[in-house]
């Protein structure tokens, strides 16, 4: 441990691109702006309790002190280990030390959404041209990824059953020939394409290892349930390290316990509903593209499942392929799996019916639902799928479900978001998919079954929900 004596001599070299002093943690952003750009150089440290003329004062640590910083340190994408150290340095009085060291195969690094570098001892938002660059370069990496080997693991480190269950299941369902079949293990890795002059891949890691740490630690789910909005309030929270079907089996039973189930019953059918809060399968088809599509190159970064009060969101790291908007992903867009050989193993499991689809089936699984559709956004190097849990049953109710189609519903869940709005507002919200022509009389249905108002008259015209 780290004792005054050291901690003078440290300071005692002044500031510099990898050293910087701050006073208190009254300033925590622009320290955790530093820690970003020390994270897309070549690392660093911040000592705070240091005046900037060198001299040691300390400050006071409570709990609410460390419970701030671990929340500044969340706000790193992708994950990285941030070190951070309580030095005691009088009575009461600490110095905290926080050292950043950088995963290279991880750049960029983002903190709060943004970029940040070193500019020798000054930290600069980095330029959106600079923070471009070092995607390309990183995403050449990526490609290669799922086709590099290791010679730490061997065929017993994998999971036999779960690798001749891929055979079964391909060739039951149609999606392998009868030439794959095989009862050896190590032949059916080799007509998957999982190995490569007998080393195994990196895929074969990520699909089956049975314990992937501590060489592979991106081959992780982490699971959380917050009581509020935001990460103050932890009810429930756990980080499962495992291959791609024991984190889909954990994903599911952390929902199990978590997702409500709201029984009603319709008008003039005897059967009771069950009604979740958020749309199970689309939540799965979520998680499965997180497995399939995620950037393993980054080593700190697992696959998030989070459940908040208002809604429910899945996160992985890296983003969409060149050529492909958000916009794209709600109609029939090109397929470009980041991980080919992964995706194809989940399809002949039978796990996704085709590649290219899930974030369209997300959509209409959402609706069918009537819930809104999922919001696809895309934050630093993350991209997530929020579900919302407020939708068409809590404005319709569960009778009217049968009575409203899913373009309907569609409209719903827009005026859901956006609120009073023009026919033409609506329009370009909902995208191409519906014309203007077919909305006016999705619009006249809905006002018919008392779900949708409307006010004003010709250009003034607004369509609003009756909540």
């Amino acid at each position: 441990m780290m004792n005054i004596e050291t901690l003078k001599s440290i300071a005692s070299d002044g500031e510099s691109n990898i050293l910087e002093f701050k006073l208190s943690t009254s300033s925590l952003k622009s320290i955790f702006e530093t820690i970003c750009a020390y994270l897309n150089g070549h690392g660093g440290v911040v000592l705070i309790g240091v005046k900037d003329n060198k001299e040691i004062v300390g400050q006071n640590v409570s709990d609410q002190t460390k419970l701030e910083i671990a929340n500044y340190i969340v706000k790193i994408e992708p994950s990285v280990l941030i070190d951070v150290s309580y030095i005691p340095v009088r009575e009461n009085k600490f110095v905290i030390k926080i050292v950043a060291k950088p995963d290279p195969a991880s750049s960029p690094y983002t903190f709060d959404g943004k970029a940040f570098f070193r500019v020798e001892s000054s930290t600069r938002a980095m330029p959106q041209q600079q923070y471009q660059k070092l995607l390309m370069e990183k995403s050449k990496k990526v490609d290669s990824w799922e086709l590099g080997t290791i010679e730490k693991y061997s065929l017993d480190d994998l999971d036999q059953n779960e690798i001749l269950k891929t055979i079964k299941e391909g060739i039951s369902r149609g999606r392998l020939n009868l030439n794959f079949e095989t009862i050896n293990a190590k032949e059916a890795l080799m007509r998957l394409k999982l190995l490569i002059d007998g080393k195994i891949t990196n895929a074969a890691i990520a699909l089956f290892c049975k314990d992937p740490m501590p060489y592979y630690p991106q081959c992780s789910l982490r699971v959380a349930k917050f009581n509020g909005l935001d990460k103050s309030d932890l009810i429930d929270s756990k980080l499962i390290s495992g291959n791609a079907f024991v984190l889909l089996q954990e994903a599911e039973s952390f929902l199990n316990r978590h997702i409500s189930i709201k029984s009603t019953f319709i008008p003039g059918q005897m059967a009771r509903v069950d009604i979740p809060d958020y749309p199970p399968r689309a939540i799965r088809e979520a998680v499965v593209n997180a497995i399939c599509h995620r950037d393993y190159t980054i080593k700190g970064g697992s696959v998030s499942l989070f459940i908040y009060t208002d809604r429910l969101e899945v996160t992985s790291h890296g983003t969409l392929p060149t050529g492909i908007s958000i916009q794209d992903l709600k109609h029939a867009h090109e397929s470009q799996p980041r991980n080919e050989r992964i995706t194809q193993i989940m399809y002949r499991r039978g796990i996704i019916e085709s590649v290219g689809t899930g974030t369209e089936e997300m959509i209409k699984e959402s609706l069918a639902l009537g819930k809104p559709e999922p919001v696809y956004s895309e934050r630093g190097n993350t991209f997530s799928v929020c579900f919302k849990r407020k939708g068409l049953i809590d404005i319709a109710g569960t009778e009217l479900i049968e009575k409203i189609n899913l373009r309907e519903k569609a409209i719903i869940n827009c005026l859901l978001e956006i609120g009073e709005s023009s026919s033409s507002h609506i329009l370009r919200q909902l995208g191409p998919s519906i014309s203007e022509r077919t909305l006016r009389r999705d619009l006249k249905h809905l006002m018919g079954l008392d779900v949708v108002k409307v006010k004003g008259r010709g250009p003034s015209t607004r369509w609003y929900l009756d909540t």
